[in-house]
C-alpha cells in the first residue's frame, strides 16, 4: 500500500504544479516549527516533527485523491486504470483501513491538505467529497449541512462518519420523558399528604343553596375521595411512577424477548423505510415494532466495533445511540432462528450468507461494552415491548392467529369444525326436545 501513496501524492502534487511536499509540510506547523495537529497524540515525547509532518502529508494526499477519484474516476484517473477501483475487494478493504479506530490521522490534516489543492480542482465541499467514499447499508453516507458548523469539534474522519450518521441533539424525547418522570414521580407522595392536610385543616361550612350542611365524616370522605381521583388523574396523564415501580422498571428495560419469543405472543415486525436513521426504532401499542433495514456484510462488524470505540472513548459527553441500538439488536438476537425472522421481514439483508454468523456478530458487538442503562435511548420502548408481552390476551391472540388462520387451509379446517360442532349441538338439542315432547 506504501507505493499506491506515494503515487497518489506524486500524481496530486504534479496536477497542483508543485515540486515537493515541503510546502504542505511547512503549512501543518506553527511559528516554532511545531506541528499544529501535535495535540490530537499523545505519546508526543518519541515523535520527530519532520518525519511525522511527512507522514501525515503523505496519507493525507493519498486520501484527498482517493476520495477525488472516486467521486470523480475520468477525470483525475491518470491511466484510465486504477487497480484500487478496478478491482471490487478493493474499495471496500480500504473503507476498512481508513476507519479502524487506531489508523486515524487528524481532520484538520485533511482540510488543510483539501484546501491546498482544491485551487485547480474545484470539487466542492469537503465533507461530501468524503462521505461519499464510505458505504452504509448498501449506500454512501448522506450529507448533513449542520456538520459543516461542527467541522471544528469533529476529531477525524472515524468522527465525522459518526457525527453523519449519528447527528448530534441535546437530548432524546424519549430521555426528556423519562426524566419527567423521575422529577413528578416525587410528587405524588406530596399530593397525597397535601390531601390529608386539607382534611385535617377543614372547617365546618355551611351548603348555602344545597340543603342542610354535611356531617363531618361525609365532608372528609368526600374531599378524600376527591383528593384520590385527582392523583389518579395525574397519575394516568403524566405517568407518575413510584420509587418501586422505578426500580422494577429499572430491571425490565435492559432487556428484551428475542424475535423468535416475540413474535409468539403476537408482535409484528416492520421494515422501515430507508430514509430513516438505522436506530430510529419504534414499537406501537398495537404490538408493532418498525426497525430500519440493515444490511450485513463482510465490513458490518468491524464498522460498528469502530463507531461503538469511537463513543466509549469519546472525552465529551454524547449520548450512546450505537451502543444502545446494538444492545436491542443482541436482545432481538440470539440464536439463527432470530435472524430468520428479522430477514424474512426485510429488516436485515444478510450478504454473508450464514445466519449463524449474523447472530454471533451482534452477540459479540455488545461483549466488554459499557452500557449506560440510566441514559438508555430504547428505555420507554423497552418498558413498552415487556407490557405488551406479559399481557396474556396477546398470546392468546397469537396463538389462535398462528394455529388456526396461519393458512386458507387451517381456516376452512376451523370453519369446518366449527359448523360441525354447531351442527352436533344442533341435533342433541332436536334429540332432547323430541324425548321431552314425546314423554308429554
Amino acid at each position: 500500500m506504501e507505493k499506491f501513496k506515494v503515487h497518489y501524492t506524486e500524481v496530486l502534487l504534479h496536477r497542483v504544479k508543485e515540486k515537493s511536499s515541503d510546502r504542505y509540510e511547512d503549512t501543518l506547523k506553527d511559528e516554532r516549527g511545531e506541528l499544529r495537529a501535535l495535540d490530537c497524540y499523545r505519546d508526543t515525547h518519541t515523535m520527530k516533527t519532520d518525519s511525522l509532518a511527512y507522514s501525515m502529508v503523505l496519507d493525507g494526499c493519498f486520501m484527498i485523491e482517493l476520495f477525488r477519484r472516486n467521486k470523480n474516476s475520468d477525470k483525475y484517473t491518470d491511466s484510465g486504470y486504477d487497480i484500487l477501483f478496478n478491482i471490487r475487494w478493493v474499495k471496500p478493504r480500504l473503507e476498512h483501513d481508513l476507519l479502524l479506530f487506531e489508523n486515524q490521522i487528524p481532520l484538520l490534516v485533511l482540510r488543510a491538505l483539501f484546501s491546498l489543492t482544491e485551487q485547480t480542482t474545484k470539487e466542492g465541499h469537503f465533507i461530501p467529497l468524503v462521505l461519499s467514499f464510505f458505504v452504509f447499508n448498501g449506500k454512501p453516507i448522506p450529507y448533513d449541512k449542520n456538520l459543516t458548523t461542527r467541522l471544528d469539534d469533529i476529531p477525524h474522519l472515524l468522527g465525522l462518519v459518526y457525527e453523519a450518521l449519528v447527528p448530534c441533539k441535546k437530548e432524546s424525547a424519549l430521555i426528556s420523558c423519562e426524566k419527567k418522570d423521575r422529577i413528578l414521580g416525587g410528587n405524588k407522595k406530596a399530593l397525597l399528604s397535601r390531601g390529608k392536610e386539607d382534611l385535617d385543616s377543614s372547617e365546618e361550612v355551611e351548603d348555602l343553596e344545597l340543603g342542610p350542611p354535611l356531617p363531618n365524616w361525609k365532608r372528609k370522605s368526600l374531599r378524600w375521595i376527591m383528593w384520590t381521583v385527582l392523583v389518579r388523574l395525574i397519575e394516568k396523564t403524566f405517568r407518575l411512577k413510584t420509587v418501586q415501580q422505578l426500580n422494577n422498571e429499572r430491571k425490565s428495560c435492559e432487556f428484551i424477548w428475542t424475535a423468535v419469543a416475540l413474535e409468539q405472543v403476537g408482535v409484528t415486525f416492520v421494515r422501515v423505510e430507508d430514509n430513516v436513521a438505522f436506530y430510529d426504532i419504534k414499537f406501537s401499542s398495537t404490538g408493532v415494532l418498525s426497525i430500519p433495514r440493515l444490511v450485513i456484510d463482510d465490513n458490518t462488524e468491524s464498522f460498528f466495533r469502530n463507531l461503538v470505540a469511537y463513543e466509549q472513548y469519546s472525552e465529551k459527553n454524547r449520548l450512546h445511540r450505537v451502543v444502545d441500538y446494538l444492545h436491542v439488536m443482541d436482545c432481538l438476537i440470539n440464536t439463527s432462528k432470530d435472524v430468520v425472522v428479522l430477514r424474512h421481514c426485510g429488516i436485515i439483508d444478510n450478504r454473508i450468507g450464514d445466519d449463524a454468523k449474523v447472530s454471533t456478530m451482534f452477540n459479540r458487538l455488545c461483549s466488554d461494552v459499557y452500557f449506560n442503562q440510566d441514559e438508555f435511548f430504547y428505555k420507554r420502548m423497552f418498558d413498552d415491548v415487556n407490557q405488551f408481552c406479559m399481557d396474556r390476551r396477546n398470546a392468546w391472540k397469537a396463538t389462535l392467529k398462528n394455529e388456526y388462520f396461519s393458512s386458507p387451509w387451517s381456516v376452512t379446517s376451523f370453519i369446518a369444525a366449527v359448523l360441525l360442532l354447531l351442527f352436533t349441538a344442533t341435533q342433541t338439542l332436536y334429540s332432547v326436545l323430541s324425548y321431552y315432547h314425546s314423554s308429554s
